[in-house]
């Protein structure tokens, strides 16, 4: 394989072409169906296909003028989730990430969590999740789904000094797929807020299936949609994207080669060292 090649190939998957341009909700979908999991905007520092560059249907810097597409992704990440047709939600390095209903059973199997709904008190124990996180998952729990600006109240999160750890607090929860974005609330000064909820609550179907499959399955069938759409990566760039140990990679990256789906000594015209790369085409 040469660069130009990979280029060629990851830009079809990533729907980075003209004729492959997203033109509507129902094409955001069903590439999100198709590619698994994608960030919204920037791939910045990590290799993924974006739902903004298959709006533009090219190779695109998120910050360019590209007012349209930009309003369109805005749109889709809020009514795709909201519609219960995809998850929504700063899943990896911090950033938002749309992932397919099919796919992320096995993103909530390698969670730790297990299905309690007062697990997040053993987990503030044992320093898992700030004070913040704490009282934002409580606030959610006892009053149910509540927007930003009703959520800082209960959760006694108010005001300016409260602002930094507040936002802390739900990115931890997110992170940790405790909560989600459910809705659109216009409870704020801006008429332009989002709501929350605990996140088995508003997907319980998917939160059962990721609770049945064991871990050390989940992580072979994330791999091997990332490296599907990739084509090419290296363990360390793996384990930085999802945050998985070397050994959790080692595994995964091993059980996908068993299977014949991955060879870790592909070689690629144009760039230095060898790669963990997708066997079919």
């Amino acid at each position: 394989m040469t660069l130009d090649d990979l280029i060629t190939r990851r830009n079809h998957i990533y729907h980075r072409t003209p004729e492959r341009r997203l033109r509507n909700e129902q094409d955001a979908l069903a590439f999100i169906n198709e590619v698994g999991f994608c960030f919204l905007f920037s791939s910045e520092g990590s290799e993924m296909p974006t739902l903004f560059e298959a709006i533009v249907g090219q190779p695109t810097d998120w910050t360019a003028a590209h007012d349209y597409e930009t309003g369109l992704a805005w749109t889709w990440k809020d009514s795709l989730p909201i519609a219960r047709k995809c998850f929504y939600g700063k899943l990896l390095r911090g950033k938002p990430v749309l992932v397919s209903l099919d796919l992320f059973p096995y993103f909530y199997a390698i969670s730790e969590n297990y299905g309690d709904l007062d697990q997040y008190l053993e987990e503030y124990q044992d320093g898992k999740i700030s004070l913040a996180a704490k009282q934002i998952y409580e606030a959610l729990l006892y009053h149910g789904a509540m927007p930003t600006s009703e959520l800082r109240r209960k959760a006694n999160l108010a005001g300016k000094d409260n602002a930094r750890a507040f936002e802390r607090g739900l990115v931890e929860l997110q992170v940790g797929l405790k909560i989600t974005k459910t809705a659109i609330s216009e409870a704020n000064r801006w008429h332009y807020c989002y709501v929350y909820d605990l996140l088995p609550r508003w997907l319980p179907e998917q939160v059962a299936k990721g609770l049945a499959i064991k871990s050390r399955e989940a992580y072979p069938v994330i791999l091997r949609q990332y490296l599907r759409n990739v084509i090419i990566s290296t363990p360390a760039d793996i384990a930085r994207l999802f945050g998985w140990s070397v050994e959790t990679v080692d595994r995964a990256i091993s059980a996908l080669a068993t299977s014949g789906d991955v060879r870790n000594d592909v070689v690629v015209e144009g760039l230095a060292g060898t790669f963990v790369g997708w066997c079919h085409p």
